[in-house]
């Protein structure tokens, strides 16, 4: 007995020249428009290849059918190992109308179709409306449906009531779904249990889970053993893990060897300068600093060496985000406010004055930088930037 395909009325389809655009994205050579023959006898395998199987066909009709089908995807250029798998569970292909249907809709929506078939061979037999349905599902849950599904094609197999699951899971334990599954998609093909016992491993070290993760998708990608070895190697370092990570995030993607790397030029560092306060104090009070390139972090010293008074040096970690990091555009801009005595000890204070904004900091201290007005320094801000 042969296949039905229960399947709705249809009108047969032609290709146009509003076509070129998905077929060459398959690889398609755009100059068969220009081959009337080519045209007709493309098209005349579409209308045969969009004929429906039915109990009342003869062997030879269904036969004709099936081999128009298999030459237009020959056409298409799907290779015959994904057409292999997609026939598995499809003996029959897909009717050429609604494959041509679909790929119009993935093109239209952005849909990276070739991605999605390749990775994804059950993809070559969804219908229009079906693709349309799961876009809007995705959308009306806040998500990039493109982004995600482009990244991860396996989700456009997910029914829209699993996807809605998985979302209200990531939402039940705290998280932020939307941003999390935006920036990484994969993150929707995880299973409720397992971001449940990533959450849970989170909490058990002492971690704040749902700041983390909310603050750095990322992190719901770790294995338990990852993190536990990046807490492990904080505590090994005497550094209070639970505080720097809860406090910076960010801090839990670290490279183990970076960490250490940067303990050991911020100890030289605090010697150098004479700070009253050490490496593991500055680094507990102000995370951010582990974030900071080794390139950038001599810089600061370097201008910290030279620039800044003695007073300044008994500053505690808490205060250098104020006295030092932040500044460092208002100290660029302050040699210009007074060209007299530009490197005197009146620096703080004639950056103090200053009264901009971030960005408006920022901006001006590259203009300045990128003259000849600072020299050295100019040149090692323009480093610090990058």
């Amino acid at each position: 007995m042969k296949q039905n395909e229960v399947l709705p009325e249809h009108n047969t389809i032609e290709l146009t020249l509003d076509d070129q655009s998905w077929l060459y994205s398959f690889g398609v050579d755009p100059s068969w428009q220009d081959d009337p023959t080519l045209a007709v006898e493309l098209n005349e395998l579409i209308r045969m290849g969009s004929e429906r199987i039915n109990e009342s066909y003869d062997e030879s009709q269904h036969q004709q059918i099936i081999l128009a089908r298999e030459k237009f995807f020959g056409f298409v250029g799907i290779d015959a190992e994904t057409l292999r798998a997609f026939r598995q569970v499809n003996p029959t292909i897909i009717p050429l109308d609604t494959f041509i249907s679909t790929q119009r809709v993935m093109h239209n929506l952005g849909l990276d179709a070739v991605k999605i078939i390749n990775t994804q061979p059950s993809a070559i037999g969804l219908a229009p409306e079906s693709v349309r349905a799961k876009v809007d599902n995705f959308t009306a849950l806040g998500l990039d449906a493109v982004k995600i599904i482009n990244t991860l094609p396996s989700v456009i197999g997910l029914a829209p009531e699993s996807v809605r699951a998985k979302v209200d899971n990531f939402t039940a334990l705290g998280l932020d779904a939307v941003k999390i599954i935006n920036t990484l998609p994969s993150a929707i093909g995880y299973a409720p249990e397992s971001v449940r016992a990533k959450v849970n491993n989170f909490t058990a070290l002492g971690l704040d889970a749902v700041k983390i993760i909310n603050t750095l998708p990322s992190a719901i990608g770790y294995a338990p053993e990852s993190v536990r070895a990046k807490v492990d190697n904080f505590t090994a370092l005497g550094l209070d893990a639970v505080k720097i990570i809860n406090t910076q995030p960010v801090a839990l993607s670290y490279a183990p060897e970076s960490v250490r790397a940067k303990l050991r030029l911020l100890e030289l560092s605090t010697k150098v300068l004479q700070w009253e306060f050490t490496a593991k104090e500055l680094i507990e009070e102000f995370p951010v600093i582990l974030g900071f390139s080794t390139k950038k972090l001599q810089i600061l010293r370097r201008i910290a060496a030279t620039h800044l008074t003695d007073d300044a040096r008994s500053i505690q970690p808490k205060s250098l985000k104020s006295k030092l990091v932040i500044p460092l555009e208002k100290y660029l801009l302050s040699i210009q406010l007074d060209e007299q005595s530009p490197l005197d000890d009146g620096l703080l204070t004639n950056a103090g004055r200053i009264k901009l904004n971030a960005r408006e900091r920022k901006a001006e201290a590259m203009i300045l930088a990128r003259t000849d007005k600072l020299g050295r320094i100019g040149i090692m801000y323009l480093d610090y930037a990058k």
